[in-house]
């Protein structure tokens, strides 16, 4: 919350001595909840420079082509998004909920690979474990592979 009393997403970078480097500000929100921030995410890095996408955004085609317009070295994916599927129905059928996993791994791969096909580097999706909210889906996503 900043001193005007905006709420914003936001992801916190920091440099290599502990200082902030970039306050990236999402820009997909949720406009009775949050204020969108209006500058694309990224950083320099001494390996070239790395493209930020807030939860949902990766699957907004639209917030990729500014990032990648800069030839990122790599792309990271902060999320804590929730596995969408009925309890109740996972309870009756745990392996229900293991498929849907599997489906959301599977998802972002077909997304990444659609938005990367003018320019490609590495995707790293880094989401909260199932146990704290999140749907579990961590995965790095290269030209040639995916590792889960």
């Amino acid at each position: 919350k900043t001193p005007d009393s905006k709420v914003y997403n936001t992801c916190v970078v920091l440099n290599p001595q502990g200082e902030i480097q970039v306050l990236y500000r999402k820009q997909a929100v949720n406009w009775l909840i949050e204020s969108a921030g209006t500058e694309p995410g990224f950083f320099e890095t001494p390996f070239g420079c790395v493209g930020l996408l807030l939860g949902a955004e990766a699957e907004n085609e639209a917030m990729w082509a500014p990032i990648l317009a800069r030839r990122p070295c790599l792309i990271l994916n902060p999320a804590r998004a929730p596995v969408q599927i009925d309890t109740a129905l996972v309870r009756a059928h745990p392996e229900l909920q293991v498929a849907a996993w599997h489906e959301g791994f599977k998802r972002i791969e077909r997304l990444v690979d659609k938005c990367m096909r003018t320019y490609a580097c590495p995707f790293a999706r880094v989401d909260a474990p199932l146990r704290e909210g999140g749907a579990g889906n961590s995965l790095v996503v290269e030209k040639h592979r995916s590792v889960i």
